[in-house]
């Protein structure tokens, strides 16, 4: 039985349905029986679509006026976040703030922006004075002292994050260090002290943190992992030397826990920025002259910012990023595939 109401419109649909049926060519009408098949092939397209217009046509003139008339039905990311962002209720854990250039504030800034909660480390006294003021902007209640080298200071920071939060869902590792002779000259000419300083800053302190946010993240259903890598990693770089080798091993590290974490539903991935202005990358000599050569040969001819790397941090620690696993991705404006 049609509700009551809508006999008149029905009626009126089914008439113009009728109208527009009758009026449509038919296939034998326009091809004629001599014609070529592809004739007919176009003859009988024209024919469905005449029928499929019809069709909606009638359907619409029935369905008479909707509630949803005049708003735009929600899209896939707004049913994902119920209009509070993409990291509404996440949970990160934030290392390598130096300072408000430095990548990992960028990436800060685009969480918080999209609902996350924030935790911060700092190094020391010296940085706290840098560091707290921004965390404290952003309403983070957990600003602990940490050195990632220093396993007991690892464990206690992982230690407070529970007790604060119950679970972690995010972890940054922006950490990276080498000594400054030993980016300057041959990389043959690396000490090993200086080699092995910057494979445990660099490389092993993911390893190291990734092992004690793993629990966290196992209890609150699975997690992402992002690091930041350089494209050093893989080509040589003048001045990098012995940080390009941290970075590659670095990136193999990513690949290996990834393979760890998986089925704990742990993502791990890398972003590799381009050249950016920031304390850490101030000890890499020719730094103005790599990011002015980015900016002439990088397909998009410019240079990438904080908010670059912070919208692909986005997409990598929320539900877009769900299938992405053990991955580099490449925030350079495309300069890494480039030849000569």
């Amino acid at each position: 039985m049609r509700p009551q109401g809508t006999a008149g419109p029905l009626r009126a649909a089914e008439a113009t349905l009728a109208r527009a049926l009758g009026s449509a060519p038919s296939a034998r009408a326009a091809v004629g029986t001599a014609a070529p098949a592809r004739c007919a092939r176009r003859a009988r397209r024209a024919t469905f679509a005449a029928e499929f217009s019809a069709r909606a046509a009638a359907l619409a003139v029935a369905a008479g006026p909707s509630e949803t008339v005049g708003k735009t039905p929600p899209t896939e990311i707004e049913n994902m976040t119920n209009g509070q962002g993409l990291l509404a209720g996440k949970r990160a854990l934030i290392f390598g703030v130096a300072n408000d250039r430095s990548i990992a504030w960028g990436i800060s800034e685009a969480m918080h922006q999209q609902g996350a909660k924030l935790a911060f480390t700092y190094l020391n006294e010296a940085l706290e004075r840098r560091v707290r003021p921004l965390a404290e902007s952003v309403g983070s209640e957990l600003i602990l002292e940490c050195d990632a080298t220093n396993e007991a200071q690892v464990r206690d920071v992982f230690a407070q994050v529970r007790e604060k939060w119950g679970g972690l869902d995010i972890l940054v590792h922006s950490i990276a260090f080498a000594n400054r002779e030993d980016l300057e000259g041959r990389f043959i000419d690396t000490s090993r002290e200086g080699f092995l300083t910057a494979l445990e800053v660099s490389a092993y302190t993911l390893v190291s943190l990734a092992r004690e946010a793993a629990p966290l993240m196992r209890e609150a259903g699975g997690g992402s992992i992002i690091t930041l890598s350089y494209y050093g990693a893989e080509k040589v770089v003048p001045n990098y030397n012995v940080m390009g080798v941290a970075k590659a091993a670095l990136e193999a590290n990513v690949r290996y826990l990834a393979w760890d974490l998986g089925p704990d539903n742990i993502r791990v991935n890398a972003i590799s920025a381009g050249p950016i202005k920031t304390l850490a990358a101030s000890g890499v000599k020719g730094l103005r002259s790599m990011i002015g050569e980015m900016a002439e040969r990088a397909p998009l001819r410019r240079n990438v910012t904080q908010e670059d790397v912070g919208k692909a941090a986005l997409f990598l620690c929320s539900d877009l990023g769900s299938g992405v696993t053990g991955e580099v991705v490449y925030v350079d404006a495309g300069y890494n595939i480039m030849g000569m």
